[in-house]
């Protein structure tokens, strides 16, 4: 017998995640764990560069982030937001705020990409 292959259905793979990392924004940002992920620029407080090893077919992919400080207090997470400020198809960039929308730092960031790969 030869060798079988099972494709993937496409609505299963337009589904999974095509980037993903969790890490800690603060000092020099560091990745406990990513998928796809090359490197994390730090661009000065509460904003980081999250670059792709693969390129996303076009920048239209959808992003979602979560942030906290650090602790197991979760209602500390309500005092602080994120935006995507720009994105490529090569990484996209996230701003950290506090409840007085000054950036910060914050020592758990999680994100995920869905979308085409190139």
């Amino acid at each position: 017998t030869g060798v079988q292959t099972c494709a993937l259905p496409i609505y299963l793979q337009q589904g999974v995640a095509k980037v993903w990392i969790n890490f800690n924004g603060t000092g020099t940002p560091a990745a406990r764990d990513s998928f796809n992920v090359t490197s994390i620029t730090d661009n000065g407080t509460g904003s980081y560069d999250i670059v792709f090893t693969n390129a996303m077919g076009n920048a239209n992919y959808t992003s979602q982030c979560s942030l906290n400080n650090g602790t197991t207090d979760v209602s500390a997470a309500h005092d602080y937001g994120w935006a995507i400020v720009d994105r490529t198809t090569a990484d996209f960039r996230w701003d950290t705020e506090n409840a007085s929308n000054s950036q910060v730092d914050l020592a758990l960031l999680d994100a995920l990409v869905l979308g085409d790969l190139a």
